[in-house]
């Protein structure tokens, strides 16, 4: 969330609390701008399985909820987030359709813009399906899964915005220095737009930075800066740093956020030993469901904060987030109380002769999910310094789409190692991971002996 947009109060509106809900969604539903008539309620987030409807695949339920745009949101470019909508997501606002989105486990926005008046009521309206055929972890898995499981919000931004930071730290040879690297996305780029840096140690005394803004003249910008001697994170000393951020451009808003940090470098040896700020760290682990007692699929801080404390009284000091993304307030955890994490996608499965999705692992009109999926994983999880390993997919078949995807992430973020865990056919050359997953080998398997 933003911390500060001149001129408007709050620019990121909870929109958390009870929708209309209705299973199998009304044909047309989404003309109709008043009260509907016999639905039923939903918290969101919520759990539709755990809220006592049952869910059947390809069988779309509709959500709707009247809104108030802030008067203040005038000028502004005004989205809709999802933290989560599972899995895939059609949208209409004022019976206007806005946009459709595939995926159930990360963050997502679209802009509604052009379809609301500040000031004014709105309608939004969401038909949201459970697909049979999906690349991601759905309810073939466990058990039902469907509907808005993490929170919704209603977001005013400038046009020209530095946003989504991808952030790393390598460090020089004698570790004296560490190269602060922040790359954000610039929906609508302007060479006289500018983002600007402050960075605060884990004290919360400011650090002079030599070079402390750059243009928003492109897509994508990158923003380095020079830090000696900082204060290093991993898992025994999670130091963290306050980034702020602030976007500036002639006739827009100023805007302004912060992310917390760590400074910590991420490497492997010449014997593939992976060293934490140069030191040799072995990882002690477990994997980790979101298992929410009352709530089903939907993260709460409590239960993060419970799972995170067990983990470091069981003396770990790694997990991975199988089989799909955590809620953010987790990863924050992680960060804060020191665990490294291996964040794996929602790609589950895919390509097994015995799944619906059999062929979309080589098929080329799915290559867009794939990369979807992980950009929406690294654009909104980038900053957070627990996370040392991107994972790309759970114990799926190896084909095109793999290796493109792969590609993409290492261009997209290459301070982390990514991984891959393949069955029924691996990456005959190896060359779609840094790091080969291996699960449920043989209890002799000679691990010396691969090439990674």
């Amino acid at each position: 969330p933003l911390e500060k947009l001149d001129g408007v109060g709050d620019a990121d509106v909870s929109l958390d609390g009870t929708w209309h809900f209705q299973i199998p969604a009304p044909e047309g539903f989404w003309k109709e701008l008043a009260e509907p008539k016999g639905w039923k309620t939903m918290p969101v987030p919520g759990d539709v399985f755990r809220e006592g409807h049952p869910i059947k695949e390809n069988i779309p339920m509709a959500y709707m909820r009247k809104v108030t745009i802030p008067t203040d949101f005038a000028g502004q470019k005004i989205r809709l987030r999802f933290e989560g909508a599972h899995e895939f997501t059609k949208v209409w606002v004022n019976g206007k359709f806005i946009t459709e989105h595939q995926g159930g486990w990360t963050p997502w926005e679209c802009d509604i813009t052009s379809a609301v008046t500040p000031g004014q009521d709105a309608w939004i309206a969401l038909e949201i399906t459970d697909l049979s055929k999906d690349i991601a972890f759905n309810g073939k898995r466990l058990r039902a899964i469907g509907g808005l499981v993490r929170s919704v919000s209603l977001q005013a931004r400038p046009k020209s915005f530095f946003e989504f930071p991808i952030v790393s730290s390598p460090f020089s040879e004698d570790r004296k220095t560490a190269t602060l690297t922040v790359t954000g996305q610039v929906e609508t780029p302007d060479p006289k737009a500018t983002a600007s840096f402050r960075l605060f140690d884990p004290e919360g005394k400011e650090v002079p930075l030599a070079a402390p803004a750059c243009k928003l003249d492109q897509s994508q910008v990158t923003w380095k800066a020079e830090v000696a001697s900082p204060q290093t994170w991993d898992a025994e000393h999670p130091r963290l740093y306050r980034l702020e951020i602030t976007s500036r451009s002639p006739g827009q808003p100023t805007a302004v956020y912060s992310k917390r940090i760590g400074f910590r470098d991420i490497r492997f040896d010449e014997k593939h030993n992976l060293l934490v700020n140069g030191k040799s760290v072995k990882l002690r682990g477990a994997n980790r469901h979101l298992v929410n007692p009352l709530k089903g699929f939907v993260p709460e801080p409590a239960v993060d904060n419970i799972d995170v404390d067990l983990f470091k009284e069981a003396n770990m000091n790694f997990v991975r987030t199988s089989h799909y993304p955590p809620g953010i307030g987790f990863v924050e955890q992680c960060d804060e109380k020191g665990l490294y994490v291996n964040l794996e996608s929602a790609v589950l499965d895919c390509g097994k002769a015995n799944r619906e999705s059999f062929d979309m692992h080589d098929d080329p009109q799915y290559e867009h999910l794939f990369i979807d999926q992980q950009r929406e994983v690294i654009l909104n999880y980038g900053s957070h310094p627990s996370i040392i390993m991107w994972s790309m997919c759970n114990e799926s078949v190896f084909g095109r789409n793999f290796a493109i995807t792969a590609d993409f992430v290492w261009k997209t973020d290459s301070s982390r190692a990514l991984t891959a865990s393949y069955q029924v056919k691996d990456d005959p050359e190896q060359k779609s991971y840094d790091i080969q997953s291996w699960h449920y080998p043989n209890w002799d398997m000679n691990f010396e002996k691969t090439d990674m």
